[in-house]
């Protein structure tokens, strides 16, 4: 057998039956801690409607935990055990966890520039997918809601709601919430399509959103500019 009789399914290092249960089994020890951070995320859109001074604080606050708690507690605790190649990627949610909140900190002042409509659409539609449709989405495999992937303690929901984060805020912000976030979509979209899941639609959907969203890049509003000066 050479490298051209290799399939994309070969390369999984586990059964996908495994692979769900995990989501199940993490959440079961910290129930109902996985609640919190959509929640928290909840809030955050709602401050940046009613208070755009305060969202980036809140938001980069959220966003920072819950990467933190994903690579810590779900990455290196529970999914190394079925894939140890995970190992590898614990690092890169705590750098990505420090880059928000470092980052989103120094330069929350600056998120007063308004972004298109589009963008701003866009943005809200992927943090409301991350955090209320993937748990969901756990009742197409017969699972329950404890079964769901939420937001901090899955890694997909967690990359997806960045990203839409990342179309609301501009600059700096916005850049640090893109690469890592993509990698995990690019990553999760190989491994569920090797699995055969309908769900590898959803981080494909989200890679070619922002891909559409950046494409031209939008430009502030005159009334943005003006302020700014």
């Amino acid at each position: 057998m050479n490298w051209l009789d290799y399939r994309l399914h070969d390369f999984l290092l586990f059964a996908p039956d495994a692979y769900w249960r995990l989501f199940e089994q993490a959440n079961q020890g910290v129930w109902p801690l996985p609640l919190a951070f959509p929640l928290l995320l909840a809030i955050c859109l709602v401050a940046y409607w009613r208070f755009k001074r305060t969202v980036p604080y809140l938001a980069v606050g959220t966003l920072g935990m819950a990467w933190a708690w994903c690579g810590g507690f779900f990455v290196d605790r529970w999914y190394v055990q079925i894939n140890w190649l995970a190992s590898y990627a614990v690092p890169a949610f705590y750098l990505q966890a420090l880059l928000i909140v470092g980052l989103g900190i120094i330069w929350g002042r600056r998120q007063e520039l308004t972004v298109s409509t589009w963008r701003r659409l866009t943005g809200l539609i992927l943090v409301l997918g991350a955090s209320f449709l993937y748990p969901v989405a756990a009742f197409t495999r017969g699972q329950g809601i404890m079964g769901g992937e939420f937001v901090g303690t899955a890694t997909d929901p967690t990359a997806v709601a960045t990203l839409g984060f990342g179309l609301i805020a501009r600059g700096p912000l916005a850049a640090i919430c893109l690469p890592i976030p993509l990698a995990v979509c690019v990553i999760s979209f190989l491994t569920l399509w090797a699995m055969g899941s309908w769900q590898a639609t959803i981080p494909l959907a989200a890679i070619a959103t922002i891909l559409i969203s950046l494409w031209p890049p939008s430009k502030p509003s005159i009334g943005a500019w003006a302020a700014d000066r």
